[in-house]
């Protein structure tokens, strides 16, 4: 039985029933104010001053309503005290220091205490920070590794501008080229490879950064076609063919025999005869994928009306699955439109994505514009933010919600084949941000290519088309 530590008005009180008063939280049967209720009164709860209990007030920030840690310190004081003392060795942190500390601090003191305890590492990376021994860097944190923990911290600082912008599915990209490097023996490949993967394929994923159009699939895609282009040359070694003497026998060979992502080494192949690293009249084979199944007209009608009154649905992935089934417009892109992306007017509502902006039907702009003014969303720039600090929602975890409602690649893709069909290629590929050829290629596929709209127009509205 624990001894009792200290005497109430009401009787002797043990360390641990002081401990459990202190995290009491709600309004005074008393005085009605919201503090911090120690005390009893005929069973009711009542604040420190009408017990006549002393403390139970921060000598630090003066708090009243939060809990304590002890009788003259919240937790939250006394958590950021035990940060001052990690990071900035008690003294006052100011500048970098601070920030770092406030950024620890932001959180309930018992996340942040299991949260020193996982990563020391991090703490002394972020102390010499604070202490002017050494400054931060992206190369200091790839040291410690791609742990959830190291990212989020990162992005965190990126925001505070303490690290320098850097694209995070990039720099992963970066990693695993250099780790895939490191295991390629043979010199030739090794030289090969690196060349195609630096000069071929980053340079394009590095494009995409540019323009706002690098995903997590483009990434993942990317390094496929790299570890393709290993496979193949591993494969032609095991035949003792180098890929200078590499011949159509062999290619076909290749191409015949093993799964579907041997058909990744197209591009390679392709590269390489540019460069004149094999035979430049090699063939490859040419795969053309089929008209995608859409939605039908009903269904799609359904899911519309559904997005648009059921307000089950959340906020968020009704408008999500509305841009996605009203403007076509794909998962990848949708999870990263930012709220800048929209441009307010009186009486309508405009999405930028293209070189012309569009013009949201008056239900989905009315739902946009309720987004945007949530005040939920905690003041990110983006319109579905993300759970890490400074990302927007993944378009895999964006996809999945969509999925639940009805809103798949079939809906988007009705939604595409009903804009062909009405709106010229060249005008349509503007507005809605997609490739010119992709969609003169689509309206030929629906017997509607745009030298036919004029006609089109003129014909009977009776008439079906």
């Amino acid at each position: 039985m624990t001894s009792p530590r200290r005497r109430w008005p009401d009787g002797p009180v043990c360390a641990p029933c002081v401990r459990a008063a202190g995290r009491q939280i709600g309004f005074c049967d008393a005085c009605g104010l919201h503090r911090v209720l120690p005390g009893r009164n005929d069973g009711r709860p009542v604040c420190a001053v009408c017990a006549g209990i002393d403390g139970f007030v921060c000598m630090i920030c003066a708090a009243v309503d939060v809990v304590m840690d002890t009788l003259t310190a919240c937790e939250h004081c006394r958590m950021r005290q035990r940060v001052i003392r990690l990071i900035c060795d008690g003294n006052e942190p100011a500048g970098t220091a601070g920030v770092i500390v406030n950024m620890l601090c932001d959180r309930a003191p018992r996340a942040v205490a299991k949260w020193l305890t996982h990563n020391p590492e991090l703490i002394i990376e972020l102390r010499r920070a604070a202490t002017g021994e050494q400054a931060l860097s992206h190369e200091r944190f790839d040291q410690l590794g791609g742990t959830p923990s190291v990212e989020h911290f990162r992005r965190r600082l990126i925001e505070a501008a303490l690290l320098p912008q850097r694209h995070h599915q990039l720099a992963l990209f970066d990693q695993w080229t250099t780790r895939l490097l490191e295991s390629i023996r043979t010199t030739s490949h090794h030289h090969t490879v690196a060349t195609y993967a630096t000069w071929q394929v980053r340079r394009r994923l590095a494009g995409a950064v540019d323009n706002n159009t690098l995903r997590t699939a483009s990434t993942r895609a990317a390094r496929g076609r790299i570890r393709v282009a290993v496979n193949f040359l591993q494969w032609l070694d095991n035949r003792g063919v180098t890929l200078a003497d590499c011949t159509q026998r062999d290619l076909d060979q290749w191409f015949a025999t093993g799964n579907t992502h041997r058909v990744a080494a197209v591009g390679f192949i392709t590269w390489a005869r540019t460069q004149r690293l094999c035979n430049r009249h090699l063939r490859v084979p040419a795969y053309q994928s089929g008209t995608p199944t859409a939605m039908p007209h009903s269904e799609r009608v359904e899911l519309v009306r559904r997005l648009l009154t059921d307000t089950t649905i959340t906020l968020a992935d009704r408008v999500a699955g509305l841009l996605v089934a009203v403007h076509a417009q794909p998962v990848t892109r949708v999870c990263r439109l930012r709220c800048e992306a929209f441009t307010i007017n009186d009486d309508s509502v405009a999405l930028h994505v293209g070189p012309q902006d569009i013009e949201l039907a008056a239900p989905v702009a009315n739902a946009v514009q309720q987004l945007l003014d949530d005040p939920d969303r905690r003041h990110s720039p983006w319109l579905f933010p993300g759970l890490t600090a400074g990302q927007p929602r993944s378009s895999h975890s964006l996809g999945e919600r969509l999925r639940i409602h009805g809103v798949t690649k079939a809906a988007r893709v009705a939604a595409f084949h009903n804009l062909v069909q009405d709106i010229p290629s060249p005008v349509l590929a503007d507005l809605i941000g997609y490739n010119t050829i992709v969609i003169a290629r689509r309206a030929d596929t629906l017997a509607g290519p745009w030298n036919h709209y004029a006609a089109l127009r003129t014909s009977t509205p009776s008439e079906p088309r």
